[in-house]
C-alpha cells in the first residue's frame, strides 16, 4: 500500500569539535556578496548573508572596509543592522549609501548612524544604481505597464488580488518564468530624482519616471536579470537597458537587444526614442558597461539565435559614429562580466577557464589577454580607480567558501581581506580536490576531479559517487557550491569522481557546442571512459559499489543511464527529463529546447525520440531515488513522477522525494539538509551496510 511519509530533519551535531563536512556547516557559512567601491576610491562596501538555524531565518547585512585598510587584516565594519539589506549603491560623493531593505530604498551616510526611509513608494522595489551625476537612483520594480504612476499599478494589483476568481487566460507563450505564473505585469526601471540639502541626499518629490512606460517588456530579463541590466552614462544624460524582443515567438528565440534612451526626452514626457544599438544580432546582448569618459559602451554578445550557451563576445559600440567592433574575436573562451580600466585602454573580465574562474585582462586595440589571477573562482570585480585601479573581488573553491579578495591590476600582491568563516572552518575535515585528464569520446581530452573520503585510510577500498552537473553548458570547477558540494559527499564516506564532459564550459567553444544535438552520445561516453579512468587509476575505488547522482541535464543522464549501462549500484535524479518531447511542450524556455534538440518534436529531424529517456525503460534495472520540486517549471514535476512511476511499475527499488515549495533548486535550508539526508541514505543504503 502507498504511504506517503513527512520526512523530519536530522539533528545537528556538535559543529564545534572536529568533524567530517556536512549539510549541516553548509547551511551555516556566511556567504559574502560582490564587493563594489565607492567613486572616490575610498570605501569598499558588500553583503553578508547568514542562516540563523536556531530561528530558521536569514539575515543580511552591510559590511564596510577602507581600501587603504585592505592589506592590513582589518576587521570589516558591520555598516547596517539588517535584517534584510541589500543591493548597496553609492552616491557619486562617495558621502553616502542607498540600499534596500524590506522592499523601500534607504539611506545612510558613510560615517554611520541610523538609516532613514528616502521615499515611500507604494510598491517594494530594488536593483538600485545611482547616476553618476548624482540626480537619480534607478530603481526597477513589478508594475503593469500601461499604468501612469506606481501608485496607480498598486491600485490596480490590489484590485485584481480581491478578485475571487484567480483565473488567468493567456494568448501567447510563455505563461510561467522559472517558478511563477506570469501575469500582466513587468520589470521596469524607473528614475527617482533625488537632491542633496543640509548635507543630506533627499528625494525631490517629483514622481519617478518610468523608463519603460507602455512597453510590455521586462528589465531586469526574468527570471534572473539584476541590476547588470540598465547602466547610466558618466554624464548622467542616458540610460542603457537590455530587454527581450517582443513578439509571438518570444518563448523560442533568445533576441535580446541594447537600447539607448536620454534621460531628457524621458522628463518631459514626449515620445522618447528608444535606439536599439544591437538591432543586427539576433542572440543575447547583455551586460552594458559604459567607458569611464563615456565615448564607448561596452557589451557582451552571442551570436546564434536560440542558443544560452553560445560564447559571449565582447563588443565595443562608439557613441558618437554608432559603430559596433568585437574585440578579442580570437579568443576561444566565454568572458562572464566586463569593467574598464579607468585609461579605458583594457577590459578587465571574468572569464571560465579550464574549471577556473580567472581575472583577465583584455587589451581594448590589440584584444591581447593577460590571465591576473589564474586559481579557484574569482567573480565580482570592482576596482578602486583612486588607488591605481586595484582589483577588489570575491573568491571561493572546492575547500573554501566566497571570502573578499584583493590585489594590484597587474595580479600581483593578491591578499584574502575578510576570514568571516575562518573560525567555522577550522573545526571541519575536508577533501582536497585531484585534477585530471584521460582520453574521452572522439580520444579528445577530458577533465574531471577526484576528492577521497575525509579521514581516509590508506590501504582502504571506498565506494565512489559519481557526479553529473546539469547544464548541460556548465562545468565542475574549483568552487564553494551550496547545493552540489562533493564535500559532503566525501565527508560521508564517499571518493567523489566529477566528470567535465563533452558539452561543459570553459574548454573552448567546439567543446561545448558538441553535446548540442548530442546529449545521451559524446557525454555518456565521457563519462563510462572517466569512471574507467579513474578505476584503473586509484586503487583505492571499490569498483564493485560505485553510484551516479545528478540534476537537470545530470538527472536526464540518470535515466539515460539506467536504460544503456548497469554498471552503478544505485542512482539519485534531480529534477531530471524523462520523456524529451513531452518536456518541450511543459517547459518554458522552448528555445533551448528546439536549439538542444533540432527543432520541436513535431518537426522533420528533431531528435527527441533518438535521446529520449523513456526509450530506454525496457532496460532499466538500478535502484534510483527520484527527487523534484514542485515549482519546477524548467522541467516539470510529472517528469520526476513519470520516472518513479517506470521504476514502481517495473518493480525496481525506489523512492520519490518531492518538495512542493522549491524549484529546480532545492533552497530552503531545511529542505537541503532533508535533501541530503535522504540522497546520503539512499548512497549507503546500496554501497555499504551503514543505515
Amino acid at each position: 500500500m502507498a504511504t506517503a511519509r513527512v520526512p523530519k530533519a536530522s539533528i545537528t551535531p556538535d559543529l564545534t569539535v572536529p568533524h567530517p563536512f556536512s549539510v549541516h556547516d553548509l547551511i551555516r557559512f556566511h556567504r559574502v556578496g560582490n564587493p563594489i567601491v565607492s567613486p572616490n576610491g575610498e570605501i569598499v562596501l558588500f553583503t553578508k548573508k547568514t542562516f540563523n538555524a536556531e530561528a530558521e531565518k536569514w539575515s543580511s547585512t552591510l559590511q564596510t572596509l577602507t581600501v587603504s585598510s585592505l592589506a592590513q587584516n582589518t576587521k570589516p565594519k558591520c555598516f547596517t543592522a539588517g535584517p534584510a539589506d541589500y543591493s548597496p549603491v553609492f552616491s557619486p560623493d562617495s558621502e553616502t549609501v542607498a540600499f534596500i531593505r524590506g522592499g523601500q530604498i534607504l539611506v545612510i551616510s558613510v560615517h554611520g548612524g541610523e538609516a532613514r526611509p528616502l521615499i515611500k513608494l507604494p510598491v517594494e522595489v530594488g536593483d538600485l544604481r545611482w547616476s553618476p551625476d548624482g540626480r537619480f537612483i534607478g530603481f526597477v520594480a513589478n508594475v503593469f505597464p500601461e499604468a501612469a504612476t506606481l501608485e496607480e499599478s498598486a491600485s490596480m494589483s490590489k484590485e485584481q488580488d480581491s478578485l475571487s476568481s484567480k483565473a488567468f487566460v493567456y494568448d501567447a507563450l510563455p505563461c510561467r518564468a522559472w517558478d511563477r505564473w506570469l501575469d500582466s505585469k513587468k520589470n521596469h526601471v524607473f528614475l527617482l530624482e533625488v537632491e542633496k540639502k543640509d548635507g543630506e541626499w533627499r528625494a525631490t518629490g517629483r514622481a519617478p519616471i518610468d523608463v519603460l512606460q507602455g512597453q510590455h517588456v521586462d528589465c531586469p530579463r526574468i527570471p534572473f536579470g539584476g541590476a547588470e541590466d540598465y547602466a547610466f552614462s558618466p554624464d548622467g544624460t542616458e540610460v542603457t537597458y537590455v530587454s527581450k524582443k517582443t513578439g509571438r515567438d518570444m518563448a523560442w528565440h533568445t533576441n535580446t537587444n541594447l537600447h539607448r534612451v536620454q534621460i531628457a526626452a524621458l522628463l518631459q514626457g514626449t515620445n522618447a526614442q528608444h535606439v536599439n544599438i544591437t538591432e543586427s544580432n539576433l542572440g543575447y546582448d547583455e551586460g552594458p558597461v559604459y567607458s569611464p569618459d563615456g565615448r564607448y559602451i561596452a557589451y557582451l554578445s552571442m551570436e546564434r539565435p536560440q542558443f544560452e550557451s553560445d560564447k559571449r563576445r565582447i563588443m565595443i559600440h562608439d557613441r558618437t559614429n554608432n559603430s559596433t567592433r568585437h574585440v578579442a574575436a580570437d579568443w576561444e573562451y566565454s568572458p562572464e562580466s566586463i569593467e574598464w580600466s579607468s585609461d579605458q585602454n583594457l577590459l578587465y573580465v571574468v572569464c571560465e577557464m579550464a574549471s577556473r574562474r580567472r581575472i583577465v585582462s583584455v587589451d581594448v586595440s590589440s584584444g591581447e589577454r593577460k590571465i591576473l589571477v589564474a586559481d579557484h573562482t574569482n567573480v565580482g570585480i570592482a576596482l578602486a580607480r583612486s588607488h591605481d585601479d586595484r582589483i577588489v573581488f570575491c573568491r571561493d573553491s572546492i575547500l573554501e567558501p566566497a571570502e573578499i579578495f584583493t590585489c594590484k591590476k597587474d595580479g600581483s600582491d593578491l591578499i584574502q581581506v575578510t576570514h568571516y568563516n575562518a573560525e567555522k572552518l577550522q573545526f571541519i575535515q575536508r577533501s582536497s580536490a585531484e585534477e585530471f585528464y584521460y582520453p574521452g569520446w572522439n580520444n579528445e581530452q577530458v577533465q574531471g576531479w577526484i576528492l577521497k573520503p575525509v579521514n581516509y585510510q590508506e590501504g582502504t577500498k571506498v565506494p565512489l559517487a559519481v557526479v553529473i552537473h546539469g547544464g548541460p553548458q556548465v562545468a565542475f570547477g574549483d568552487h564553494f557550491h551550496y547545493r552540489w558540494n562533493p564535500q559532503v559527499l566525501a565527508g560521508s564516506g564517499f571518493a567523489v569522481v566529477m566528470i567535465n564532459f563533452h558539452g561543459s564550459s570553459g574548454f573552448g567553444q567546439a567543446f561545448t557546442d558538441s553535446i548540442s544535438k548530442n546529449w545521451g552520445g559524446a557525454p555518456f561516453e565521457d563519462i563510462m571512459k572517466g569512471v574507467d579512468y579513474a578505476l584503473a587509476t586509484y586503487s583505492f575505488l571499490d569498483a564493485n559499489h560505485t553510484a551516479a547522482l545528478g540534476a537537470s541535464y545530470g538527472g536526464y543522464m540518470m535515466n539515460y543511464i539506467n536504460g544503456n549501462t548497469d554498471r552503478f549500484k544505485a542512482l539519485v535524479c534531480h529534477d531530471g527529463e524523462f520523456h524529451s518531447a513531452q518536456s518541450y511542450y511543459t517547459t518554458e524556455e522552448l528555445f533551448f529546447m528546439e536549439y538542444e534538440f533540432n527543432g520541436p518534436p513535431f518537426a522533420e529531424g528533431n531528435l527527441c525520440d533518438k535521446w529520449s529517456p523513456h526509450q530506454f525503460v525496457n532496460n532499466w534495472k538500478t535502484p534510483s531515488l527520484i527527487i523534484h520540486g514542485g515549482k519546477d517549471y524548467r522541467l516539470v514535476d510529472s517528469e520526476g513522477i513519470a520516472a518513479f512511476t517506470a521504476l514502481q511499475r517495473k518493480g525496481i527499488p525506489s523512492q520519490l522525494l518531492y518538495f512542493p515549495e522549491e524549484n529546480h533548486w532545492v533552497l530552503k535550508p531545511q529542505n537541503s539538509i532533508i535533501w541530503h539526508d535522504h540522497v546520503l541514505g539512499w548512497l549507503h543504503r546500496f554501497l555499504d551496510n551503514t543505515n
